[in-house]
């Protein structure tokens, strides 16, 4: 099972159950606060997929999604779509307290696309930051080592205090923040480091942020939770399932094939526009009369509940992630 870790600055709590009236009561101390809050609230799965509903100023301000392979810029409301869609028992809630550097370096991860990214064995680090020094200019470098994502954020040629995940190394204090970089960058001991390097800096709010106000974000968090759903069961007569798009490439159409069928990207029995989406990537089958999902070997995983799997019996409560995209079956 793969973990990974984000700097944390100040943990308000983790490992919290999720459920409505936690998430009401965190958002109502949020707002109750005698100071602004800036910082992120993070539900985690326990298998590798977290989400991300960030505040800036006491004021919700985006989300986002990391699954182990690929980050993912999402809105606010598909926040608590895609998280009210799981069993509440699978996740887990924490709050973090945070500067706004690294509250925008979470959001730079999760948002835009690194310019390179590879070990740190292949690629001329020092020359890539004495590079960014000298032109005054901005960039991201992420440092991922075991699982841990720490961040070197430059602004105007203007090293900013690293953030660091791997809080078992231990930065020396009379080491400028590209010196500690580049040592740890270079250590030998654990896993191989990979550099992640954004010079694209633009972040932005989340597109419905609009419309999610303080009194909406409550509203939202009131959403009752799933039940537990027996498997999904085909039309008897047509043996058929419905797949409706809820969030990505699509959203709001549906489509109906006789069982067993494929989903991908081209020339399949059910095509989804989305890049992320292999040629052939899934299939669904029956077993026992119920719907199974099955990974046709994708490149980018089929996750079910933001749990990456080979195969999986599925329920009206499932939310599948092919890709950017997000879907549902239609009982």
């Amino acid at each position: 099972m793969d973990t990974y870790r984000f700097p944390e600055q100040k943990t308000a709590f983790s490992g919290k159950a999720f459920s409505s009236d936690n998430l009401c009561r965190v958002f109502a101390e949020i707002f109750r606060l005698p100071r602004p809050f800036t910082g992120f609230l993070e539900a985690s799965t326990g298998s590798g997929t977290l989400y991300f509903l960030f505040f800036l100023q006491s004021e919700p301000y985006a989300a986002g999604k990391f699954n182990g392979k690929k980050p993912f810029n999402i809105t606010i409301t598909d926040f608590f779509a895609e998280t009210f869609a799981l069993p509440p028992a699978q996740l887990r809630l924490s709050l973090h307290e945070t500067d706004p550097i690294l509250l925008k370096s979470m959001l730079i991860l999760l948002q835009d696309e690194p310019t390179a990214k590879a070990p740190v064995s292949l690629i001329d680090l020092e020359q890539i930051s004495r590079q960014i020094l000298v032109e005054a200019g901005d960039a991201l470098i992420v440092l991922e080592k075991g699982g841990m994502f720490n961040f070197f954020f430059i602004k105007n040629g203007k090293s900013a205090k690293p953030h660091f995940a791997d809080t078992a190394w231990v930065a020396p204090a009379d080491h400028t923040p590209e010196e500690q970089m580049l040592l740890y960058a270079f250590d030998r001991s654990g896993s191989p480091v990979v550099a992640h390097i954004y010079r694209d800096i633009a972040t932005a709010k989340s597109s419905d942020v609009n419309r999610v106000d303080r009194q909406r974000l409550l509203e939202l968090a009131r959403t009752p939770m799933p039940a537990a759903a027996s498997p999904i069961l085909p039309t008897a007569a047509l043996r058929t399932v419905t797949v409706a798009i809820v969030a990505g490439a699509g959203a709001g159409q549906t489509f109906t094939a006789a069982v067993p069928c494929t989903v991908g990207r081209k020339d399949c029995d059910i095509v989804i526009a989305d890049p992320l989406v292999s040629r052939n990537h899934a299939r669904f089958t029956l077993e026992g009369g119920s719907v199974v999902i099955e990974d046709l070997g994708s490149t980018n995983g089929t996750l079910v509940n933001g749990v990456e799997t080979r195969r999986a019996t599925l329920t009206p409560d499932d939310l599948l992630t092919l890709g950017d995209t997000n879907l549902k079956i239609v009982a």
